[in-house]
């Protein structure tokens, strides 16, 4: 069954939607996310199946289009997809619907690449385990994870979860948070090797990994991950 235990889960309604590009656009790591993600759409085949979750307002949407592929651009916010169902009301190779990467409807093997951006870091690893399993269940082809940011080095990697959790309030008060336009929604740092095991867990492969920029002094990693086996 579907969990609640990410807030991110129910953040992006109202006011948030309606103002989510606008309050993003100037960020200097925004430009440096369209730039990269619009090389990789470049090498999609025309006609491919493309899963854009969370497609929040449909930043990508556009450039999958040119790229002459079909889009399934789903969200878990109903808002969010209005705003981008305004920018494209007629389109016939888009399909928006809302849904919980949880517990995806698509049938399997059914999707040729899944996009997924912006959304690792909302999610405890327990939520990243069972989202890992839809995309390995429905993606026949490759996935493409970012994750803002991951840990992947240092003591911290090495500590056990409990400790973590224990340390997190003190590091806070050490060193504040930057204010961002999500800063009332907790978000999860993870480490790498956690990634990487639950990437191991499901059969899936790391077919190339990058450091995209630097987010608060630690990298933001973008992974594309393949079946390993049927």
């Amino acid at each position: 069954m579907p969990s609640s235990d990410y807030q991110a889960k129910s953040a992006y309604r109202g006011d948030v939607a309606v103002r989510y590009d606008q309050d993003r656009k100037t960020e200097p790591l925004w430009e440096i996310e369209q730039a990269f993600v619009a090389d990789l759409i470049t090498r999609l085949p025309a006609g491919a199946t493309v899963m854009d979750i969370p497609a929040g307002t449909g930043r990508f949407v556009g450039m999958l289009l040119a790229q002459g592929v079909s889009v399934q651009a789903l969200d878990i916010s109903a808002d969010m997809l209005a705003e981008l169902r305004r920018q494209y009301p007629t389109e016939t190779r888009l399909q928006v619907a809302v849904g919980d990467a949880e517990r995806l409807e698509a049938a399997d093997s059914s999707i040729d690449c899944i996009i997924s951006w912006r959304f690792f870091h909302l999610l405890p690893l327990a939520t990243i385990d069972r989202v890992l399993g839809e995309f390995r269940r429905v993606c026949r082809g490759r996935m493409i994870i970012q994750v803002l940011p991951a840990r992947t080095g240092g003591l911290a990697t090495r500590l056990p979860s409990a400790v973590k959790a224990v340390l997190r309030p003190v590091r806070r008060f050490l060193r504040p948070a930057a204010k961002t336009p999500w800063s009332h929604i907790p978000s999860f740092i993870h480490a790498e090797r956690d990634l990487l095991r639950l990437f191991a867990r499901h059969r899936l492969k790391v077919a190339d990994a990058a450091t995209l920029a630097t987010y608060q002094g630690l990298p933001v990693r973008v992974y594309t991950l393949e079946r390993d086996g049927a």
